[in-house]
């Protein structure tokens, strides 16, 4: 007789709900609802200034929230500080270059490992520059000698190398060179495949629905279009959301 398997688990890992947040008395985010399946790449799209930085840090923790709820991994996470769910796998790649100018390029990734409970092995450290070859040949040099665009995949590195259930990337194209972020993009895609969630933030809408299973259109803080990447591709909801007009 063969041993029974356990069902896959069918819940989302993360599940936002009524996410409502502010920048003093101005009120960003309106209610903002979504959801990331284990092991799914999703897209957040929209123009700049339509709340997209905004929902990711204030369901990371980086933004106080004033109502709505987050679960990640089954468990009520809206409480949490942004040390707790770093430990509990989501990983936030914040926007422009996030490094530690004064450390090496290597210590900057063991620093990364080790606030996410993990350790930095010779291996992880390997994979690491074996991806990323701009940074495999500076490991020894301080971070801040890194132009922007290495700097940037710098960044991307220490989320990766956290081990990560949920790595969440905010406009990772921002001042890179569109073949660097290709390679990024393709990257997060293999991550993918290996069961890793991947939360993409982006304007490039043409890059993201090349890798994404599912996007949500994002405008004036509300969630206003959920659709499979084919779905949305020549769609005129898509080119309304990034031309001009409001999406119905």
């Amino acid at each position: 007789m063969s041993a029974m398997r356990e069902a896959p688990d069918p819940s989302p890992l993360l599940a936002v709900n009524g996410l409502v947040a502010a920048y003093g008395k101005a009120e960003v985010l309106h209610g903002v609802t979504f959801h990331v399946g284990r092991g799914e790449f999703v897209s957040i799209l929209g123009r700049n200034g339509a709340g997209k930085s905004t929902t990711v840090c204030a369901l990371s923790g980086l933004l106080p929230k004033r109502a709505g709820s987050v679960h990640f991994a089954g468990a009520d996470v809206t409480l949490s500080s942004p040390r707790a769910l770093v430990r509990a796998g989501l990983i936030q790649v914040l926007q422009g270059h996030r490094v530690f100018p004064s450390l090496t390029v290597e210590d900057n990734l063991t620093v990364a490992a080790a606030a996410a409970g993990q350790r930095a092995t010779r291996s992880h450290l390997a994979d690491i520059y074996g991806v990323f070859s701009e940074i495999a040949d500076k490991r020894h040099q301080p971070a801040a000698g890194l132009s922007g665009g290495q700097q940037q995949i710098l960044a991307v590195a220490q989320g990766m190398i956290a081990q990560p259930r949920l790595l969440i990337l905010d406009e990772p194209s921002l001042g890179l060179a569109p073949i660097v972020v290709d390679r990024i993009l393709s990257v997060m895609a293999q991550l993918r495949r290996q069961g890793v969630a991947i939360l993409l933030i982006e304007q490039l809408f043409d890059k993201a629905l090349a890798h994404s299973d599912r996007c949500y259109l994002m405008e004036t803080g509300r969630m206003v279009h959920e659709a499979t990447s084919p779905e949305l591709v020549g769609n005129d909801v898509l080119h309304r959301a990034f031309l001009g007009g409001h999406v119905a």
